[in-house]
């Protein structure tokens, strides 16, 4: 989890970008709407309905938040009302403007000020409409009368398309308008780009664009505008405010989550460098101009190690903190140390002693959530240092009660997410099912920041494991509905994707190895070389020993095996302990595939001590597996029997399908070639069993459409109905098989891999 640090001073706080509200023909307009309307529930209290009262503020609070629009997107919206009274009056008053003049111009406005004075008017003048009021009526009452000229011939421009002699004395309609612009509540969430010359934000405008668009990146990438319209917007605002430094600050975010390295450098340094100008105009604000440094140096080692520039990255800390160290700003000294612990661990360096300083500081200094962040980080970290699954959790509750205190919920899900992935490294499927589910249960909707609801990295991982675990039980179908989800809720512009991404490719080269699909899982493998390459090559050469290709399936598990024990030496996090497990059983199963499945123990041995050590019990029981089936090869089936007993439970409660199913199948063949050496068992009832266990591994393979794998089973069921004389399910058996071999014709055999 990256530790966010941000400093973005409002424009009010700087001398030079304190911009005045500008008077144009929108806002003459909306001043007009808004007079009309108070002065007629003034003289009729019933005069609207609590439906139209409500649809009139909502229309009204969506225009002072957005640019200026053309009149007849305007008329539009008010025709949306349902209030034909409203609607004429409106129209009529913008007509009579337009035909007096000046005159007519001045007597609205002031007409409108005088409201605010108005007792039998229910109008507050501290109130959102009462500040606008005001705001234009000052800004009006400023205006030399050569600009007041020019604000009513800019007016009539604004209003030439209704107020022309063709339209007086016809209805307006609405069916020629060009812009579309509803009250739903996409309307809070983006703003429409209209035409340029009526793109002008006030101050306040701004300011409330720039805040919502960063909350939403921050919190809800799907819902912020796209990309392109973004920095469309940008621009706009720029044009209108050029001194704008929050817009540069925008920029930056709209580019980091692109990865366009060169805008995002670009936009940091315009951002810092005017908030250094700001500061330098105000001889009082002098420490902004150093605390202003100390943060452009803490993102500017963020946006390093976003692009995996390590180097620079700790150069841009080293110099944050020296910096810091000089004016003993604690608080930037705490989010300089939790970069430097983020980079030196990915770096394979000592972070043991940073994470527990950060923590300890970060309490003293009620740093609440940096110090959530060091304690999940910490968490993680003795996880992957083999400490007891309790003690890792243990130190996420901790974090837990410190998110719900400080109302963290972004923290929160961070946790649950974190939480599902300790589950599944411990190989607990059910309690990692359950993390996820929760994580996607709460309610994520934070009134400190606009109200929107976090979708960030944790949700999409829930949505991954969620998917995952219904196609580890066969249902394809669900697991694509929620990836679908996935989808919509993180656009593949973000910078979430590739986890739903790899998550799609892996499970369309699982499912294509099961139906002997080769070149659907080779496609697959090289979509997925764009996010993973080391999953690449892993997946790589499990499709080489499906399709029995096993030197070049060798090459690349004994070149991973080499990179996995290398990081390993330099405690580097590249690949992971579960990774390195499973290239080793890949290994075993290379060598369980040759004419020496003995070599195969070696590998497997190291994985079962390697999966004891960090705690992996379900992937040490499918090491366990594997060293029964080669046992079973060597003749030794009471050894594999014992084994697969030991381990049976823990892949019954926590495999997936097509685990359990192949275990049953395993276990059944131990179980009669162990009773063809123990004279004294009862064949007919170790039949039977064994009967029993193929049974269900048929159903697996047969819900997961494995061929190669029913095939095998139902000749095995064939056998054992042969041997119990039941001659018409030995011949319904054969039936099936001959379909299903004609129906998948098996191009190369891997009989030799038992498991």
């Amino acid at each position: 989890m990256a530790v966010v640090v941000t400093d973005i001073p409002r424009a009010s706080q700087h001398p030079r970008l304190l911009l005045k509200d500008q008077v144009t023909p929108h806002k003459v307009s909306m001043l007009i709407l808004i007079k009309e309307y108070l002065t007629m529930t003034s003289k009729d209290k019933g005069a609207f309905t609590s439906c139209q009262r409500r649809d009139f503020a909502i229309m009204v609070l969506t225009l002072l938040q957005s640019p200026d629009i053309s009149v007849e997107a305007l008329i539009k919206m008010v025709k949306e009302i349902d209030s034909q009274c409203l609607l004429v009056t409106f129209i009529e008053k913008l007509r009579d403007v337009y035909n007096v003049g000046v005159g007519s111009l001045m007597d609205n406005v002031r007409a409108a000020y005088s409201l605010l004075t108005d007792m039998e008017c229910n109008l507050h003048k501290s109130s959102i409409v009462g500040f606008f009021i005001r705001r234009l009526y000052l800004g009006f009452e400023r205006l030399s009368f050569n600009k007041v000229a020019s604000l009513c011939k800019a007016f009539k421009s604004y209003c030439k398309a209704i107020c022309t002699e063709e339209t007086l004395g016809s209805d307006f309609d609405d069916s020629t308008l060009p812009i579309e612009l509803g009250r739903d509540e996409s309307s809070f969430t983006q703003i429409d780009r209209f035409e340029e010359a009526l793109g002008i934000y006030t101050q306040k405008q701004a300011e409330y664009v720039l805040a919502q668009q960063t909350t939403l990146l921050q919190r809800n990438d799907k819902n912020a505008l796209s990309p392109k319209k973004l920095q469309d917007m940008i621009g706009q605002l720029l044009h209108s405010h050029p001194n704008l430094a929050e817009a540069h600050y925008l920029s930056y975010l709209n580019s980091l989550r692109l990865k366009d390295y060169c805008r995002v450098i670009d936009s940091m340094y315009h951002y810092f460098d005017r908030c250094l100008l700001s500061g330098l105009d105000n001889k009082t604000n002098a420490d902004d101009i150093g605390r202003s440094c100390r943060y452009a140096a803490l993102n500017l080692a963020g946006l390093h190690y976003r692009f995996a520039h390590k180097e620079e990255a700790l150069a841009a800390v080293n110099e944050a903190i020296r910096m810091a160290q000089e004016t003993n700003d604690n608080v930037c000294l705490q989010h300089a140390l939790g970069w430097l612990y983020r980079i030196q661990d990915s770096t394979g360096g000592t972070t043991h002693e940073l994470l527990e300083r950060s923590i300890t500081k970060a309490g003293e200094l009620n740093l609440s959530y940096l110090a959530s962040v060091g304690v999940q980080s910490y968490a993680r970290q003795k996880a992957l240092a083999k400490v007891t699954p309790a003690c890792v959790f243990d130190f996420l509750v901790k974090s837990d009660i410190l998110n719900c205190q400080h109302s963290q919920l972004d923290l929160l899900a961070s946790s649950y997410a974190l939480k599902a992935a300790l589950w599944h490294r411990y190989g607990n499927s059910s309690m990692r099912l359950h993390c996820s589910q929760t994580l996607l249960h709460l309610h994520l909707s934070d009134p400190a920041k606009q109200n929107v609801y976090y979708n960030g990295e944790a949700i999409c991982i829930a949505l991954c494991n969620l998917a995952n675990y219904h196609a580890d039980q066969g249902d394809f179908h669900a697991a694509t509905e929620v990836i679908g989800h996935a989808k919509h809720s993180f656009p593949a512009h973000g910078e979430h994707a590739k986890l739903w991404m790899q998550c799609e490719q892996a499970m369309l080269f699982d499912r294509a190895v099961y139906q002997s699909d080769y070149d659907a899982a080779d496609l697959a493998v090289r979509n997925m070389a764009a996010v993973s390459d080391l999953e690449s090559r892993y997946r790589r050469a499990l499709l080489l020993l499906s399709s029995c290709c096993l030197t070049e399936a060798f090459q690349i598990l004994h070149e991973l095996k080499e990179k996995c024990s290398q990081q390993e030496r330099s405690s580097t996090n590249e690949c992971s302990t579960e990774f390195h497990a499973s290239v080793l059983i890949a290994l075993g199963q290379y060598h369980a595939m040759t004419p020496y499945p003995s070599n195969a123990i070696q590998h497997l041995t190291a994985c079962i001590a390697l999966c004891s050590d960090h705690h992996l019990h379900y992937m040490r029981a499918i090491a366990t597996l594997h060293i029964a089936s080669v046992q079973l090869q060597m003749d030794l089936p009471n050894q594999a029997k014992s084994l697969i007993e030991s381990v049976m439970i823990t892949v019954l409660s926590n495999g997936s399908l097509f685990e359990k199913s192949r275990a049953s199948l395993l276990y059944a063949k131990c179980l009669l070639q162990a009773s063809t050496e123990d004279k004294k068992e009862d064949r007919h009832l170790v039949l039977q069993r064994c009967i029993g266990n193929v049974n269900i591994s048929i159903s697996g393979f047969r819900m997961l459409e494995a061929s190669t794998r029913l095939k095998d089973s139902v000749y095995c069921l064939a056998l054992l109905y042969n041997e119990l004389g039941n001659m018409a399910a030995r011949n319904n058996c054969a039936l099936q098989f001959k379909e299903l071999d004609a129906q998948y014709p098996t191009a190369n055999s891997n009989s030799g891999c038992i498991f």
